[in-house]
């Protein structure tokens, strides 16, 4: 768990320079929407392994993770985040699809809003949960794969 906990911080310490980011928002007729933020991580993946950064991912190499969770699920690690932030984010979702193997880390974080005030908040939300959110969901598809390969279903 700790090697994981090092690749990721790894990871999300190049993030902010060679990662690719995107955001959109839809917005519905009433003023609500959605707002999504992606992040490819993938180059990150293969200059981790270059540079000897990679040594965490001896354990997950051949792991496969593509999942959906929702933030509910781990909101209360969230630190960073007000107890009405979290109301919030406790209502999004986030994807994850790694293939350590082929240089795979996507990210996409979907957060619904009621109006234009609350899409301000889930900006800030998304800009703030990242990388929390990243690890946690690293962490949770790490104990995933233990558990399975252990012979418990």
């Amino acid at each position: 768990m700790k090697r994981i906990l090092l690749a990721g911080t790894v990871l999300l310490s190049l993030a902010f320079t060679s990662c690719e980011t995107t955001k959109e928002i839809i917005f519905n007729e009433d003023g609500s929407g959605n707002l999504s933020a992606s992040m490819d991580l993938s180059s990150l993946i293969s200059l981790a392994k270059m540079s000897g950064g990679a040594e965490g991912f001896d354990d997950i190499d051949e792991k496969k993770i593509d999942t959906t969770m929702a933030l509910s699920s781990f909101t209360d690690s969230l630190a960073s985040l007000s107890t009405s932030e979290k109301a919030l984010a406790g209502k999004g979702s986030m994807a994850v699809n790694m293939d350590l193997e082929n240089d795979v880390l996507k990210t996409k974080m979907s957060l619904p809003f009621a109006n234009a005030a609350e899409l301000a908040q889930v900006d800030i939300i998304s800009n703030k949960t990242a990388s929390t959110a990243i690890m946690d969901a690293l962490a949770a598809g790490k104990e995933k794969s233990e558990y399975g390969r252990h012979g418990n279903t």
